[in-house]
């Protein structure tokens, strides 16, 4: 259970994780408003769909998975980091949760990042080749940025069970 201070702690992290997910989200936002309402793409022909627009829905695809992989490996290697580093004899009251804000910022980052330049790509197919399908993967993707938001109870939540997890994981490997 995170201690009073570890939550105090954690606030700034959090609250500059949310500015850096809005941000992202906001550019790939503006960026669809714009397109669906003052660009005029290329009208498609009925064989139309060429390079650009299979590259972004697979691109789509990838980002999202690659998003949800890495972001497990890095969680997985992080976690093992910590637990191999060995605690000072008077560990700072703060523990692992500087480090463990840390790196959920940069999951996120990279998670947000990836998909933001998949749903990007996707506004340039539909710009430079009208066809919808790049409409609907860079909405399916603007919907998975925002379904990655840092919010204050989900980032203690999930710092309270990995802190939990290390010091477990520690004790496991340390004991005799």
């Amino acid at each position: 259970m995170l201690t009073d201070r570890q939550r105090n702690y954690a606030r700034q992290p959090i609250r500059v994780m949310q500015i850096i997910w809005l941000g992202m989200l906001a550019g790939v936002s503006v960026f669809a408003v714009v397109l669906l309402t003052v660009l005029h793409p290329h009208q498609p022909g009925p064989d139309d769909m060429t390079v650009l627009t299979y590259a972004g829905v697979a691109g789509g695809v990838i980002a999202f998975v690659a998003a949800n992989v890495l972001s497990r490996i890095m969680d997985a290697a992080q976690q093992q980091a910590l637990v191999a580093a060995v605690p000072a004899d008077d560990a700072d009251e703060l523990g692992d949760v500087p480090a463990l804000c840390g790196g959920y910022q940069v999951r996120l980052i990279i998670a947000c990042a990836l998909l933001e330049g998949a749903a990007f790509l996707n506004g340039i197919a539909y710009l430079s080749e009208g066809q919808m399908i790049n409409v609907g993967v860079m909405g399916a993707l603007l919907v998975a940025i925002a379904l990655l938001f840092p919010g204050r109870g989900r980032v203690e939540g999930w710092l309270d069970r990995k802190a939990a997890a290390v010091q477990q994981e520690r004790q496991w490997t340390r004991s005799p």
